[in-house]
């Protein structure tokens, strides 16, 4: 009988070790998720086509949203960058969103 309660114990020990792991790797991706939604806005702010079109072309979700729930194309055009609006627009990105309820206006080549 104590052989089995330990091996009962032992077998709770390996599944609560195999769950926090589980749930460590899901963190992991969050973070790196997060990490990539980040370049892909830095990209967008500063007019990096290049990096926009890698980031696109490996399939990228272009109308990603950021935590302000901005999208790429509202960052570039907010920060003054016409061509990589124009790229993100060509490239078929939406432009026209909700926040809070409202419309935004867009910019059109």
């Amino acid at each position: 009988m104590r052989i089995f309660f330990s091996v009962l114990i032992l077998i709770n020990l390996i599944l609560f070790s195999l769950s926090n792991i589980v749930q460590a790797k899901e963190v992991d991706h969050k973070q790196e998720a997060s990490q990539l939604i980040d370049y892909f806005f830095a990209a967008a702010r500063l007019g990096d086509n290049e990096i926009i079109n890698r980031f696109l072309d490996a399939g990228f979700p272009m109308n990603q949203s950021n935590e302000q729930s901005y999208t790429a194309l509202m960052v570039a055009a907010y920060n003054g960058q016409y061509e990589t609006t124009a790229l993100l627009l060509q490239r078929g990105a939406m432009h026209a969103y909700k926040i809070n309820g409202a419309t935004q206006p867009s910019w059109e080549p």
